[in-house]
């Protein structure tokens, strides 16, 4: 992105939405055809059709889910996947991971930085002494007409609109951290959960 006063300027509301492909990887295909309630089967359900799995953070940000799904997202039962050779369930978590938190941050990475850069240009046209555009406008007059009257209010800078980046990597740590809390209270005896019984669950 180039700087020009005497450009359109332009804005987005929210950061673009996951693609599918971004979403999920694919592992493996079904072994059997998956009909819908209707009985139709679609080709992304046929036996052969190519499998993945998807991840999912939960509302709390405490959680990961791993699903496995169609083409299009849709879930699929796990006895209907067959893994291709030398993919195991758990590399298939590993490197789905790995794919989402590099998306991810590119994704919400981009949109921060476009909306810091758009603040900066209107503290620069605000800032600027009025230099004059090939059809005689400043630059502070051409930056003002062309951003429409219902996005004026929102160049005061809401820093709130700055979007938290949450990654798998991070949201693991952080069970990690509950999980050896618990290990330790559980070695002090301040609880009756017993080692024997969190390692079990685990």
């Amino acid at each position: 992105m180039y700087l020009d006063l005497c450009q359109t300027t332009t804005y987005l509301d929210v950061p673009h939405d996951r693609v599918t492909e971004d979403s999920q990887l694919h592992i493996g295909h079904l072994n059997t055809d998956l009909p819908s309630k209707k009985g139709n089967v679609s080709a992304v359900r046929k036996a052969g059709a190519r499998a993945f799995i998807k991840p999912n953070v939960t509302w709390d940000g405490y959680g990961v889910l791993y699903n496995l799904v169609d083409k299009n997202g849709a879930g699929v039962p796990t006895s209907s996947v067959v893994f291709d050779d030398a993919v195991t369930p758990q590399q298939a978590r590993v490197s789905v991971s790995a794919q989402w938190d590099r998306n991810e941050s590119n994704r919400i990475g981009a949109w921060n930085i476009d909306l810091v850069v758009f603040w900066a240009r209107h503290r620069l046209v605000d800032s600027v002494e009025a230099g004059e555009c090939r059809d005689g406008t400043t630059a502070s007059q051409r930056a003002n007409d062309r951003v429409k009257p219902a996005l004026r209010a929102r160049i005061a800078e809401h820093h709130d609109q700055l979007v938290q980046l949450r990654q798998i990597s991070t949201i693991i740590q952080k069970m990690q951290k509950i999980v050896d809390d618990m290990t330790a209270m559980a070695a002090s005896g301040k609880t009756r959960v017993t080692l024997h019984s969190l390692k079990r669950a685990i």
